[in-house]
């Protein structure tokens, strides 16, 4: 048989491989090009403000060179300020002067003076009239123009008429003197090409270009006589960076040759060696993968290969070619049609049928006769001779857990996982077995006991059976035992003990087997002090006392002790929340609120789902007192609770003495009454009385427990001048006088 099915399996991935991946290549190396085209430019831009501040530098320190000279060289000044011709010697000294601002000026090209009073135009070595000065237009059009002296564009110069070929020079061009009226002018040139040339000797490089430009954008290089050719006039080199001077007015523009930065170019020959090898390697981890993938189907094949012969000469004569699911879907349509033809003809015949009359004797619903007893029992396989009879009922634990924690399918085979077990259990102990599941958490069983097997050969393998499910399964289950009985029409009797045993659970645990003799020892009724035990708990907890903790760990102790139904201890859990809702009512709405929609609703879930006293217990103690601690920190919180805290143990330490009321605190901590009995009733849910008499009352028990004094020595101890008020003040607290109270529980103990 070929492997269609695999090459077709790998051949679908392949597409969404090399699209994902060439995706992802596409992205990697985009974001590098992207990455290296904003570097470029930054770099650019950096370079372009570097070199026009180069430049700027070196003209502002000739500027500052001819400002200073001019300012304070008293032959300059002498030239400048005579308005009449100076002697050759004057003449002399001057020139020489002239020479040294030219030597001391680096690029310089030429440097002259002019007096317009006297018409002398000096330079290095002449001395001149305009009118036969070549660069006369120049000096005019500056001696008219009253802006601030900068740096001209590149221009034209010549010193003679005879010179050929002009010097191509920027110039500066200042009045003097500058500490008196204007009257002359300084000139000092340039050379444009040194300029250009600090500029060139900066960018050697075969990538980058760097081009200065004049207030009219006109690139310096335009210079006929500059042997460089400019590059900028390449159509395929972009401009970067351009960075214009706030000095000079010029801009230089930076940028690369041959275009832009090409996408490919951030590509490195490493790079794509490596996605090359990311390419392989995934294609290898594919078909790998897919062969793994492959496997169970190879598997399967192989077992179903004995079954395919015969299945191609019963099906398929002309032997046509075929992959590998559509041999295992021609298996599976040839073994669902046999499996539907026999569920249809056992479905209704056998299982819901056997299930129905399981049911009807469980229930009592009719009578049943021995001989329909014996048919329906061998319709179903089973022996029908028994000596006597039992009922067993199995209640998985923590249902409500079960069904969240698996599926519906999953359910349904766990079940008949405890099902199957309890059978093979109970043949091994040569026990035959009648189950069904009567409801989603119970499983009923009947035991058709011979050979003299009693209970106790019952209760052994029920006892194995709950021990295998809690060591093989997550989950337990608890098994109820009902009498043992010798008729057919009996078994609804055994029945309702066993299940009424289950209800046991809740008292003696989940995860055991409770057989009905069991029970039949004795049955407590309910402890004497209960209903006190709970309004103690309440008052104290309504109050913020830690008591609270002893009496519901008293109370749940109590309950330990007896031996009660689930539903007698669900209905005095429910009597518990009734009086902790009243209580806490009469607090303010603050706290009351808080409880009744969020403690006391979780406290009525809790008793819904869980099992045993135990769970019972630990919740109930979690959440009150995660609502105690809330209950504390709202009243900390409050400006009045520091006060209160210290009037609540002043009355602890004092409850005994019988002058103790409401005026007395007011009087030992400096408040009004009744501003003292508003704190109470906001902070305590009642009045100071009610408080007081609590107080006393917990402290009269106690004492009646624990000691063997008189009522009316207690009476006295606890702040009762006359035995007849503690006796009805108690009375009215616990329900009982102090007498009757001491009587019951020593008799409770």
């Amino acid at each position: 048989m070929k492997k269609h099915w695999f090459y077709r399996l790998l051949l679908s991935y392949l597409p969404i491989f090399f699209f994902v991946v060439l995706v992802l290549i596409m992205i990697f190396y985009w974001t590098v090009y992207t990455y290296a085209s904003r570097q470029i430019s930054k770099t650019n831009e950096l370079f372009a403000e570097q070199v026009i501040l180069a430049v700027d530098s070196a003209l502002k320190t000739t500027e500052q060179i001819v400002t200073r000279e001019v300012g304070y060289n008293e032959n300059l000044i002498r030239f400048f300020m005579e308005k009449k011709p100076l002697s050759p010697y004057e003449l002399f000294l001057i020139s020489q002067e002239i020479n040294k601002l030219y030597s001391s000026i680096p690029s310089i090209h030429s440097i002259y003076i002019y007096n317009p009073y006297t018409g002398q135009l000096l330079t290095q070595t002449n001395l001149k009239t305009l009118d036969g000065f070549m660069d006369k237009a120049f000096i005019e059009d500056r001696l008219r123009d009253q802006s601030v002296p900068r740096w001209t564009d590149p221009r034209a110069y010549s010193e003679f008429a005879r010179d050929e070929l002009p010097a191509e020079v920027v110039s500066l061009a200042r009045k003097a003197p500058f500490n008196s009226v204007e009257q002359g002018l300084i000139v000092v040139n340039l050379q444009a090409s040194a300029i250009q040339s600090m500029i060139t000797n900066n960018a050697r490089s075969s990538l980058n270009f760097v081009a200065l430009l004049d207030k009219q954008g006109v690139d310096f290089k335009r210079n006929p006589f500059l042997k460089e050719t400019n590059r900028m006039q390449d159509p395929n080199s972009k401009v970067l960076a351009q960075v214009r001077s706030s000095y000079t007015g010029w801009t230089v523009q930076t940028g690369l040759y041959n275009g832009n930065f090409s996408f490919f170019s951030a590509v490195s020959f490493v790079w794509v060696v490596l996605g090359g090898v990311v390419v392989l390697a995934g294609l290898v981890l594919l078909t790998y993968i897919t062969h793994r993938h492959y496997k169970p189907i190879e598997a399967i094949i192989r077992r179903m290969q004995p079954y395919s012969v015969k299945l191609r000469n019963e099906f398929d004569p002309q032997q046509r070619k075929e992959d590998e699911f559509t041999f295992i879907h021609s298996v599976f349509d040839e073994l669902e049609k046999k499996s539907n033809s026999l569920e249809l003809l056992h479905r209704e015949d056998l299982k819901f049928r056997s299930k129905h009359f399981f049911l009807e004797l469980l229930q009592g619903n009719r009578p049943v006769e021995l001989e329909e007893w014996r048919q329906e029992l061998e319709r179903i396989g089973l022996p029908a001779d028994f000596d006597q009879l039992c009922t067993v009922v199995v209640e998985i634990d923590q249902y409500n857990r079960f069904g969240h924690q698996y599926s519906p399918r999953d359910q349904a085979l766990l079940k008949y996982v405890i099902a199957s077990v309890l059978r093979d259990l109970a043949t091994h102990h040569r026990t035959t077995v009648w189950s069904e599941w009567v409801e989603p958490h119970q499983l009923g069983v009947i035991c058709l006991l011979k050979n003299g097997m009693d209970l106790h050969h019952v209760y052994d393998w029920c006892k194995k059976a709950q021990v295998w499910v809690n060591e093989h399964l997550s989950f337990t289950i608890t098994v109820g035992i009902g009498t043992r009985i010798s008729e057919v029409d009996e078994i609804a009797d055994s029945y309702e003990e066993a299940k009424e045993t289950i209800e046991y659970k809740t008292v003696l645990g989940n995860n055991r087997v409770i057989a009905q003799w069991e029970l039949l020892v004795g049955h407590n009724s309910f402890v004497f002090g209960y209903l006190n035990i709970i309004h103690s708990f309440a008052h104290s907890f309504r109050l913020g006392n830690e008591e609270w903790r002893t009496h519901i760990a008293h109370l749940f102790e109590e309950l330990r002790n007896g031996l009660f139904l689930r539903r007698d201890i669900g209905n005095l859990m429910h009597y518990v929340l009734y009086y902790l809702e009243k209580e806490m009512t009469e607090l303010s709405y603050e706290f009351s609120h808080v409880f009744l929609q969020t403690t006391l609703p979780q406290l009525r879930r809790m008793i819904a789902e869980v099992e045993t006293i135990d769970e019972i217990q630990e919740q109930a103690t979690s959440l009150l007192a995660h609502f105690h601690a809330h209950f504390q920190e709202m009243k900390e919180k409050r400006s009045n609770h520091h006060l209160l805290s210290e009037v609540k143990a002043y009355i602890e330490t004092n409850y005994g003495n019988p002058d103790l009321s409401l005026n007395h605190l007011s009087d030992a901590f400096g408040l009004s009454p009744r501003y003292l009995s508003k704190l109470f009733k906001e902070h305590f849910g009642g009045k100071f009385v009610d408080y007081m008499v609590a107080v006393r009352i917990d402290h009269a028990r106690n004492l009646l427990e624990k000691t063997n004094k008189s009522v009316y020595e207690i009476g006295e101890k606890v702040g009762y001048v006359h035995v007849l008020s503690f006796i009805r003040a108690f009375k009215k607290v616990v329900g009982l006088t102090p007498g009757d109270y001491r009587r019951k529980r020593n008799d409770a103990g």
